[in-house]
């Protein structure tokens, strides 16, 4: 199992989408599969990983397998596949989150309460976090508070070690330029067509082969199922409008809790950074790189006292790859949201205009200019009026939800049609004319479209009376759904077809006819001359490069450029199939990278460049991770859980 996890070591990106998805989706976990709910899976450098706690992530990643393919969650081998790669992420969480309290990174209260507020399902209208909503969501999803909270702040320690490491990472400038020009050169072809167009006079298509290609390709023509439908979309917050708060109420609920409509201090400015080790980091030279990075950061600092250009200074030394090409000016930030509390102090005590000393934080040294400050503060109740009166129609809608929905599903079952309901609830009943299935999923918001497959095919096949024997669920409540038309999933005849199928194959008999003209050809072409009968069919392309397989005219061809680029300006001994047909090609000239293109282009390659050397890093500190760890399967543990 440890080499399959050493194969996984890659794109520290994907593992944290993955943990986000379990985070998220732990809202919506789905049960069609059986586990255990006590005993051990596994043990890590110790550390135990409990059935439990494996069967939570497990739903939560069948739910989001089961969105992208509705298969998965009923394909045996697919399933057993996912359960490892979900135990191996999990071991690769633990490993992260050990590693971090090894060498003491933390996530302060500041970084978790920012996280979570960030969550749009927990904002309300106007994308400010809502106690309320939180609470109640947690509580309907039968999540609690400090689980949900504690999964967070495992989230965000992999997520700041991970960004600890990638920001650690070295890069010599002279290495990356050297990458640039090699990278930037650009070419030319030279290149001898061989049209299609002027072969396909030559092409003959008999009946049989029109046959025969309907046979082999019939159900490539096949028109999807079409479907026509009313519906009726029935949730608390297309209710809400029927709930009208008074001023009164709107008031009350201010002045009842003045400190949920605090503002909190805010900040904007720039920074130049130096990576470097955290204090008492037991890495190879660690102290040797904490002292490089501590002189580095004095050297700019009296740079900025000699008059230079904060902007200047942080473009051609700042280490943060994502501030840097911007001059190190950083987004607005709420105090905490820096992912370091030094930070937050250190730029929340500045004047604005001011420059900092050097600030040392776990990822290294800073050096701050605060631009603007706004100190905390309690919005006043005209610019939270819309707010609050939205919290209290959806608050009332909610409430008055389950009635509402048992009622109305109560008469359509009984035979009443979605227009009269949606008279009745005020909620605007919704059409759609003539649409695939996978058009009305996303219309309509329902998460399962196989009872209207069902029920449009029956209508399809004659049967009149086939509809929706009952609501469907969508997010946050139901879909009452009548079809009014269905148009089956039909392929269309051989005589339909046959003017496409012969434009085909007389295309691709072109095409061949091309190729085999240009490949006889070939060996009369030699050195960087054309054969005399060629010399007025040479043609230009537009310059190439070598990192992008892309050529205009001539489209995309990787072994096309790649010859190009390793060939001296003779002809190659290759036909190339492109976009416009086969070629004969070599190099017509070479236009090394300028200066200019250098100095203009060099922030955002060196930018590129260090993103790419931090996720090198990554991936190497995982990989030693892994193989210094000690882990152990319960032996046969994954088996027993099964598909139901």
């Amino acid at each position: 199992m440890l080499d399959n996890i050493r194969n996984k070591t890659q794109s520290f990106g994907v593992k944290i989408i993955f943990l986000i998805i379990i985070v998220v989706f732990v809202f919506w976990g789905v049960g069609n599969f059986s586990g255990m709910r006590s005993g051990e899976l596994a043990v890590v450098n110790g550390e135990n990983l409990s059935l439990r706690e494996y069967e939570r992530s497990m739903r939560a990643a069948m739910e989001a397998e089961r969105r992208n393919d509705k298969e998965r969650s009923t394909d045996e081998a697919k399933f057993n596949a996912l359960k490892k790669r979900v135990l191996d992420e999990i071991i690769l969480s633990t490993l992260r989150r050990q590693e971090a309290q090894r060498i003491g990174i933390g996530i302060s209260d500041y970084e978790l309460k920012a996280y979570i507020d960030s969550f749009p399902v927990f904002q309300d209208a106007e994308g400010k976090f809502d106690p309320e909503r939180y609470k109640l969501i947690l509580e309907a999803s039968g999540i609690k508070a400090g689980e949900f909270e504690e999964d967070s702040k495992k989230l965000l320690l992999e997520a700041k070690l991970m960004r600890y490491v990638g920001l650690s990472s070295r890069f010599s400038e002279a290495e990356i330029k050297g990458l640039f020009d090699f990278s930037l050169e650009k070419r030319r072809i030279a290149y001898v067509l061989f049209r299609p167009a002027d072969y396909r006079d030559k092409t003959e298509v008999s009946e049989k082969d029109i046959a025969d290609y309907y046979e082999k390709n019939k159900e490539s023509f096949r028109k999807p199922l079409l479907v026509s439908l009313d519906y009726l979309r029935l949730t608390p917050a297309r209710l809400a409008h029927a709930y009208t708060p008074t001023e009164a109420e709107i008031e009350e609920v201010y002045k009842s809790d003045p400190e949920r409509f605090k503002k909190p201090l805010t900040y904007s400015g720039s920074h130049i950074f130096m990576a470097a080790p955290p204090e008492g980091s037991t890495e190879p030279d660690a102290e040797k790189s904490i002292a490089a990075a501590r002189a580095a950061i004095l050297e700019v600092q009296a740079k900025l006292k000699a008059g230079g250009d904060f902007a200047e200074l942080a473009r051609e030394y700042s280490q943060d790859t994502q501030t840097a090409p911007g001059g190190g000016r950083f987004p607005t930030l709420e105090f905490g949201q820096s992912f370091s509390e030094d930070f937050d102090k250190a730029a929340t005590a500045l004047k604005p205009g001011e420059i900092s000393e050097p600030v040392r934080t776990i990822y290294g040294f800073h050096l701050i200019r605060l631009e603007n400050l706004t100190e905390a503060a309690i919005s006043p109740l005209p610019e939270v009026r819309d707010s609050i009166a939205e919290e209290l129609s959806l608050e009332r809608a909610t409430k008055d939800f389950p009635a509402i929905e048992k009622k109305a599903e109560d008469e359509f079952l009984a035979g009443s049609d979605p227009a009269r309901i949606a008279e009745q609830c005020k909620v605007p009943l919704e059409n759609i004319r003539l649409a695939t299935l996978a058009d009305i999923e996303t219309a309509t918001g329902l998460t399962d479209t196989r009872a209207l497959a069902d029920a449009a095919a029956a209508r399809a096949a004659g049967e009149t009376d086939a509809n929706l024997a009952a609501p469907v669920s969508i997010p946050d409540g139901i879909a009452l759904i009548r079809i009014t038309e269905a148009r089956p999933s039909v392929i269309p005849s051989a005589e339909e077809m046959r003017a496409p199928i012969i434009d085909t194959l007389r295309t691709n008999a072109s095409i061949a006819l091309a190729r085999a003209a240009a490949e006889s050809a070939l060996p009369s072409f030699s050195g960087n001359e054309p054969p005399e009968e060629y010399k007025g069919k040479v043609e230009e392309s537009n310059v190439c490069l070598r990192v992008f397989p892309s050529v205009e005219p001539l489209g995309s061809v990787p072994a096309l450029v790649n010859g190009i680029f390793s060939s001296k300006g003779n002809w190659l001994p290759t036909v190339y199939d492109t976009d416009l047909g086969p070629i004969i090609a070599r190099t017509s000239s070479v236009e090394p990278v300028k200066a200019e293109d250098w100095e203009q282009l060099k922030g955002i390659f060196i930018s590129q460049s260090m993103q790419s050397k931090e996720a090198e890093a990554v991936e190497s500190y995982m990989r030693a991770l892994v193989n210094a760890a000690d882990i152990k399967q319960a032996e046969g543990a994954l088996n027993q859980i099964t598909l139901r």
